[in-house]
C-alpha cells in the first residue's frame, strides 16, 4: 500500500502542474500565517510610528482573512503612552473558495470590547501624532476625461449568474471617550455599551430589481442596536453637563425560511428623563422617547402599525397608526394616519440652550400635523391633510426667522403602481391629482398665498401671490418693497401658460459711497412654457415682457420690452425679438446715484434726452459652436441719427484653437451715406506672446461716409463725397488706409445759425502699417533725425489737400472769414503723411492763410509701444508774411501800418501723460510790424511808465517765447537806437521775462488781443 503511495506520488512529481501547484502551495503557507503575520507587526510598526502596538495574530489567510486578538494601541511620550485603541477580539473573515460556487461569503466582521480613547494636547490629538512624520511626495496625476454615453435606464441589476450572499457584522460593548484640551473651547464626550449586529443571507439570485420587490431576494434579515441593554452618554463643556442612560434599541427582523415568514420592526429609542447640569444653576431634565411597533400578520396578508410615536419631556409630539392589507397582491391597500400631533417648541428650546454645544437657536410657536393620512390602493392613494404653524420663531444669532402663521390644506390622488416613463403627454405618471385647497404663510413680513389645482393630462390651473417682501432683509446694498402675482394655467402639466407681474416700490441701491434714488419697477410677462418627459425644458416663449421704470415724481425713466423664445430641443438657442428699450433720459437721472449723474448728464446734452434702441438677437450653442447674430438699431436725437444699424453674424467655435470667427460685422446711418463691414477670424495660435492677449488673427473690411448730394449727417454737420477708410488686419500688423477725393463738409452752429464753416475740396490718399507687437519705443526726438527724415531728393507728392476753409468770421459776427485759399498753383493745405513702423511722420506743409503761407517739415509723431508715457513727437514750422490785419475790423486795419510777421516754430516732447509739462517749445518771431511788436512787449512786460516810454521809442527787432517743464521764458530784442545810449539805457537792447507760468502768459495774451476787438 505504501509502495502504492509512493508510486502515484512519484507519478505526479513528474507533472509540470503538479510541480507548479506545490511550490506555490508552498510559498503560500511560508507567507500568509500566523507566524510571518505576527512577526511582520512586531518588527516593522516600531519603525513606523512614535506609540507601541501589542496584538496576537490568531489568523493570517489570503483565502479565509484575518482574526486578531488581544489588540491594544499606546500613544507616544507626547501623550504619556496612554490608551489609544484596546479590543479583546478584531476579525475579517470570508470564503473566497466559494465564490467558485456563486456564494459571497463575509462570514464576521466584528469588534469585541472596543475601547477608543482620543485626547487633544497643544492643538493636536493622539491619533495625529501617532505615526512618524515623513516626506510627502506629491503625485501629479493627469486626468482623462471620458465622454459617457447616456444609457436608457434599467429596471434592474442583471448580474448573468445565479448567487447568493452571506454577511455577518457585529459590534460588540463599543467604548468611546474624546476629550479636548482645556480651555474656552473644552469638550468631553463619552459613549458606553453600544451595540450593533447585521445578519445577512439571501437567496440565489441572477438580477436585483430598482423597487421594493428587491425583498424577496432576503432569506434572513436581521439589524439590532442595543435591543437589550441601554447606551451611557457623557456630554460636557464648560457651563453644562449631559449624564445619562438611554434607550437606543432598534430591532429590524425578516425570516422567509419559516412558513409563514416573520417580520418585526421594533424601535425603542430615548428615555423619559434626560438631565442636564448647569454650571451655577439647578439641574435641567427633559424627555425624548422613540416608539414603534411594527408586525407583519401573515394568515391575515397585512402590516399591522400598531404605533409610530414620537415623545418629547412627556408631550406626545406625533402618533402615526394604520395598517397595510393585501401585501402579496399587486394592489396593496394602505390606511395610515397621524393620528395626533401636536409640537410644542418652546420646551425644546429651553433643552437645547441647556445641552453642552449648543447651537444658541431659540424656538417658539407651535406645529401639528394631525390628520395628514393616506389612505386606499396604490393604483388610487388618497394623500392629504392639513399642516399648521402657529407664533413660529427661530433665532439664531443676529438672525429671526418669524413665521406668524402656516397653513396647508391639500389633497391629491396618487397611482403608486403606475411604473411607465415620464412622457410629454404624461409628465408625471404617478399624479392623478392634486389641489391646494390653501397655502398661506408669512415669514418676516413675507406673505405668501398659494391656491389651486392640478390633474397632469387635463388641467393646471393655479394662483401664486407674494407681497411685502422687503429687499434690506436680503441684502445690505438695496431696500424697497416688492410684490409677485402669477397666474399659472394649462391643459396639461408638460405645457404651461404663465401671466406674471412683479412691482418694486422704493426702491434704492448703494454704489459706493453714494446711493441711487427711489424708484418704482415694474415687470410683467406672458409666458409658454413646454415640457418634454422628466419636466426637460423644450422652449420657454416669453411674448411679451415689458419692464417699465419709474422715478420718485413717478415719471418715466426706461421702457424695455420685447420677446424672448428659449428652445432646447437640439441644444441651446434664444432667440430675443421685437427688443425696443426707450430712455427718458431726464427721468432717469434722478434715479441715479450722484456719481453717474454727471455721466448720464454728459450722454443727455450729447446723443439726447429720449434715446432708443432695439431690434433682435439669436444666441445659439451647438457641440461644434456658439452662434451669436445681431440686427440692431437706435436713435439719438442730439445728432439727429435716427436710422443707426448695427448686424453681426458671429461664431465661437469649440475646437482646440478656441476660434472666434466674425463672418458679418457691419453699421450703417444717415440714409445708407455711413457705413461699415469687417470680417475676420480670431484664435489661439500655438506659440507664445500672441498680439491680443491669448488670441491673434485677421480683420478685415471697410468704414465709409458717401453722399453724392449734400446730406445731414450729424446734427449741425453736412457732407458730399466719400470718404474711406480700410483695415486689413493679420496677426500684429495692422494696415490699412485712409482715402478720400473731393469731398465737401460743412458745419452749422444750431444755437447760432450764423456761426459756420466750409471744408471743400478733400483730398486722402494716407496708408498706415501698425505693428502691435512693437514693444520698445525708439528715440527719435534726440541725436542725428537725419536717417529718419532724409528723402535723398525724392519728394513725395502730398497725400493729404484740402483746397480751401471759409465760414463766419472768428471775431465778428456776421462777416465772412476765409481761412485757407489756394495759391500760386497749390491748394489751400497740403501735406505728406506717412504712417509706418509705428511712427506718423508729416512732411511738405504748406498752408496758405492771411495772405501768408505756413511751411512744415520734419514732423514725427512717434507712437511705438502704444504706452502714452514713451510717447514722443516734434515739429518745425515756418511762419512766412502772414498777415495779422486779415483777422481785424476794416475800421481797425486802417490804422496798422504793417500786420506781416515772420516766425520759425520749434517743438517736441515726450511723456504724454503730462503734455504740457513735458513739451518744449521754440518761437521766434524775426519780422513783425510795429503795432503788435508793441502788443508783443505788454505781453511780455506788465505795463508801467518805462513800460509806455519804451513803447514809444523803441522798434522791435526779434521775439522769442520759450515753454519749458510748463514754464515760459520771453525776450524782445530791440533795434539798436542813440535815445537807447543816451537816455534808457536797455541792457543788451533787449527785455526779458523768465519763469511765467503759463496760465499767465495766456491770460496776459487774451487780455491784449482783446483790444483789437
Amino acid at each position: 500500500m505504501i509502495q502504492r503511495i509512493k508510486n502515484i506520488i512519484a507519478k505526479l512529481w513528474k507533472s509540470k502542474l503538479f510541480k507548479t501547484f506545490f511550490i506555490l502551495t508552498i510559498i503560500y503557507k511560508l507567507i500568509f500565517n500566523v507566524f510571518t503575520a505576527q512577526f511582520a507587526i512586531d518588527s516593522i510598526f516600531p519603525s513606523l510610528s512614535t506609540g507601541k502596538l501589542s496584538v496576537n495574530v490568531k489568523r493570517f489567510s489570503l483565502f479565509y482573512g484575518v482574526i486578531l486578538e488581544n489588540i491594544k494601541l499606546n500613544s507616544g511620550n507626547d501623550f504619556e503612552n496612554k490608551e489609544i485603541f484596546a479590543a479583546n477580539r478584531l476579525a475579517l473573515t470570508y470564503n473566497i473558495p466559494l465564490l467558485f460556487l456563486g456564494r459571497l461569503k463575509i462570514s464576521e466582521v466584528s469588534l469585541i470590547n472596543p475601547n477608543i480613547n482620543l485626547w487633544q494636547k497643544s492643538g493636536k490629538w493622539n491619533y495625529e501624532t501617532i505615526m512618524k512624520p515623513s516626506e510627502a511626495k506629491e503625485e501629479k496625476k493627469e486626468e482623462e476625461k471620458e465622454e459617457k454615453k447616456d444609457s436608457e435606464p434599467s429596471g434592474e441589476l442583471n448580474l448573468f449568474i445565479p448567487v447568493s450572499a452571506y454577511a455577518y457584522i457585529n459590534l460588540e460593548n463599543v467604548n468611546f471617550k474624546m476629550v479636548s484640551e482645556p480651555g474656552e473651547k473644552f469638550s468631553h464626550t463619552e459613549l458606553k455599551n453600544f451595540n450593533f449586529k447585521f445578519l445577512l443571507d439571501t437567496n440565489r439570485f441572477r438580477k436585483i430589481p430598482y423597487t421594493v420587490k428587491a425583498i424577496d431576494i432576503l432569506k434572513i434579515l436581521k439589524i439590532e442596536i442595543n435591543p437589550q441593554n441601554q447606551i451611557s452618554i457623557l456630554a460636557k463643556d464648560n457651563n453644562s453637563e449631559l449624564k445619562t442612560d438611554l434607550n437606543l434599541k432598534l430591532v429590524l427582523f425578516k425570516d422567509s425560511t419559516k412558513n409563514p415568514s416573520e417580520f418585526l420592526l421594533d424601535i425603542n429609542i430615548g428615555n423619559k428623563s434626560i438631565p442636564i447640569i448647569l454650571k451655577n444653576s439647578p439641574k435641567v431634565t427633559f424627555g425624548l422617547e422613540l416608539f414603534s411597533n411594527i408586525i407583519l400578520i401573515p394568515e391575515a396578508d397585512k402590516v399591522d402599525i400598531k404605533t409610530i410615536s414620537l415623545n418629547f419631556s412627556g408631550k406626545e409630539w406625533l402618533d402615526i397608526r394604520g395598517s397595510i392589507t393585501k401585501l402579496t397582491t399587486d394592489k396593496p391597500y394602505i390606511d395610515i394616519k397621524v393620528s395626533e400631533s401636536e409640537i410644542q417648541l418652546q420646551p425644546l428650546s429651553k433643552t437645547l440652550e441647556s445641552l453642552p454645544f449648543r447651537l444658541g437657536m431659540l424656538l417658539s410657536g407651535r406645529i401639528s400635523l394631525e390628520g395628514i393620512n393616506a389612505k386606499g390602493d396604490i393604483d388610487n392613494l388618497f394623500v392629504g391633510g392639513k399642516i399648521r404653524g402657529d407664533s413660529l420663531l427661530v433665532s439664531m444669532k443676529e438672525n429671526k426667522h418669524s413665521i406668524p402663521i402656516f397653513d396647508f390644506h391639500f389633497d391629491s390622488h396618487l397611482n403608486l403602481s403606475d411604473k411607465a416613463s415620464s412622457t410629454e403627454n404624461d409628465i408625471l405618471p404617478i399624479l392623478e391629482r392634486a389641489k391646494v385647497h390653501t397655502l398661506k404663510t408669512e415669514y418676516n413680513g413675507i406673505k405668501l398665498d398659494l391656491s389651486g389645482e392640478v390633474i397632469p393630462k387635463s388641467l393646471v390651473d393655479l394662483d401664486l401671490s407674494i407681497k411685502n417682501v422687503r429687499i434690506h432683509q436680503f441684502t445690505n446694498a438695496a431696500s424697497g418693497t416688492s410684490g409677485l402675482d402669477v397666474k399659472v394655467t394649462g391643459d396639461k402639466l408638460s405645457y404651461l401658460n404663465l401671466d406674471a407681474k412683479a412691482v418694486l416700490h422704493s426702491l434704492q441701491y448703494k454704489m459706493g459711497r453714494g446711493r441711487s434714488g427711489r424708484q418704482k419697477v415694474i415687470l410683467s410677462l406672458k409666458t409658454v412654457i413646454d415640457l418634454a418627459g422628466g419636466f426637460k425644458f423644450e422652449d420657454l416663449q416669453i411674448e411679451p415682457f415689458n419692464l417699465k421704470l419709474y422715478n420718485e415724481f413717478d415719471k418715466d425713466a426706461v421702457n424695455l420690452s420685447g420677446n424672448i423664445d428659449l428652445d432646447m430641443k437640439t441644444g441651446l438657442k434664444v432667440e430675443l425679438k421685437n427688443l425696443n428699450i426707450i430712455t427718458n433720459m431726464t427721468g432717469l437721472i434722478p434715479t441715479l446715484p450722484l456719481s453717474l449723474k454727471p455721466t448720464i448728464s454728459g450722454i443727455r446734452n450729447g446723443l439726447g434726452n429720449k434715446l432708443t434702441l432695439g431690434g433682435n438677437a439669436v444666441y445659439s450653442s451647438s457641440k461644434e459652436k456658439d452662434s451669436i447674430t445681431l440686427g440692431l438699431n437706435g436713435k439719438f436725437p442730439a445728432i439727429e441719427l435716427n436710422d443707426l444699424h448695427l448686424a453681426a453674424d458671429v461664431h465661437l467655435w469649440k475646437d482646440k484653437a478656441a476660434t472666434i470667427q466674425i463672418n458679418k460685422l457691419h453699421l450703417d446711418a444717415f440714409k445708407n451715406q455711413l457705413k461699415a463691414n469687417y470680417s475676420g477670424k480670431f484664435y489661439k495660435p500655438f506659440t507664445a506672446n500672441p498680439p491680443f492677449g491669448d488670441l491673434t488673427g485677421e480683420l478685415k473690411g471697410n468704414f465709409t461716409l458717401e453722399s453724392t448730394t449734400l446730406e445731414k449727417v450729424l446734427k449741425g454737420i453736412y457732407f458730399k463725397g466719400d470718404i474711406d477708410f480700410d483695415l486689413d488686419m493679420k496677426g500684429a500688423l495692422v494696415q490699412g488706409k485712409l482715402h478720400s477725393k473731393d469731398s465737401y463738409v460743412k458745419y452749422v452752429n444750431q444755437k447760432n445759425e450764423s456761426q459756420y464753416y466750409e471744408i471743400n475740396g478733400i483730398t486722402l490718399d494716407i496708408p498706415f502699417a501698425h505693428d502691435i507687437k512693437d514693444t520698445t519705443t525708439e528715440r527719435l526726438t534726440t541725436g542725428n533725425k537725419e536717417n529718419l527724415i532724409q528723402n535723398y531728393g525724392q519728394t513725395l507728392p502730398p497725400n493729404f489737400i484740402i483746397n480751401t476753409v471759409k465760414g463766419s468770421h472768428p471775431g465778428f459776427t456776421g462777416q465772412e472769414f476765409t481761412y485757407l485759399a489756394p495759391k500760386d498753383g497749390y491748394p489751400g493745405f497740403s501735406a505728406r503723411l506717412d504712417y509706418e513702423e509705428n511712427v506718423l511722420r508729416i512732411d511738405n506743409i504748406r498752408i496758405f492763410a492771411l495772405n501768408g503761407l505756413i511751411f512744415g517739415k520734419d514732423i514725427i509723431f512717434n507712437v511705438g509701444n502704444g504706452n502714452s508715457k514713451e510717447m514722443e513727437y516734434s515739429a518745425v514750422l515756418q511762419i512766412r508774411d502772414v498777415d495779422l490785419k486779415e483777422l481785424l475790423k476794416e475800421d481797425v486795419k486802417d490804422k496798422i501800418d504793417d500786420g506781416k510777421i515772420k516766425a520759425d516754430l520749434n517743438i517736441k516732447g515726450r511723456d504724454l501723460t503730462d503734455p504740457v509739462g513735458n513739451m518744449d517749445l521754440f518761437f521766434s518771431i524775426f519780422q513783425i510790424g510795429e503795432d503788435f511788436g508793441k502788443s508783443a512787449i505788454n505781453i511780455v512786460s506788465p505795463t508801467n511808465l518805462i513800460t509806455d516810454a519804451i513803447i514809444g521809442s523803441y522798434s522791435v527787432n526779434k521775439i522769442e517765447v520759450e515753454l519749458s517743464k510748463g514754464l515760459v521764458y520771453a525776450k524782445i530784442k530791440f533795434n539798436e537806437s542813440l535815445l537807447n545810449r543816451v537816455l534808457f539805457k536797455i541792457e543788451d537792447n533787449q527785455i526779458k521775462q523768465e519763469r511765467i507760468p503759463i496760465a499767465s502768459f495766456l491770460n496776459r495774451t487774451k487780455d491784449e488781443l482783446s483790444n483789437y476787438k
